[in-house]
Formats: C-alpha cells, structure tokens, sequence
C-alpha cells in the first residue's frame, strides 16, 4: 500500500507494519515498477529524465530494488 506525499511516496508493508519512504526519484521508480520493468529499462527512464550519471544511476536503481525486495516490497527475478 502507497500513497503519494508531494511528490515523495509512503509505501506500508502491511505484513509488517513498517513504513518506508522514496524521494522524488524512488517514486518514479516506484511508478514505473507498476509495469514488470528490466533494470536497463529503470535506467534509461531515469538517466533521461534526471540529471544522472548512468553508472551511478544503475547502482542506485540495483540498491533500491534489493531494499525493496529485502523488506517484501517488490520481487525481483532474474532476466
């Protein structure tokens, strides 16, 4: 469960009860997850639509969706 908060996001695991945070960046993210999304595909997304290096861009992305994946947010499967 989600909800948008100016433009941040508040996600609720709802097996746990904890409540996690995204900035502008991992909500857009967050959206764009709403669709089975590649990390290539976040990459582009993101590095054109911030101003991003794209190496540092694809380490960010990976690190969030491990976070995500850690707390039961997301599933992420190999490609």
């Amino acid at each position: 469960m989600s909800c948008d908060l100016q433009g941040d996001t508040a996600i609720l695991q709802l097996t746990s009860g904890v409540y996690f945070g995204l900035d502008a960046v991992g909500t857009r993210i967050w959206t764009l997850l709403a669709t089975p999304s590649s990390v290539a595909t976040l990459v582009d997304a993101i590095a054109a639509e911030f101003d991003v290096d794209r190496s540092r861009c694809a380490q960010d992305i990976v690190a969030l969706l491990d976070d995500l994946e850690a707390n039961g947010l997301v599933t992420v499967t190999p490609s």
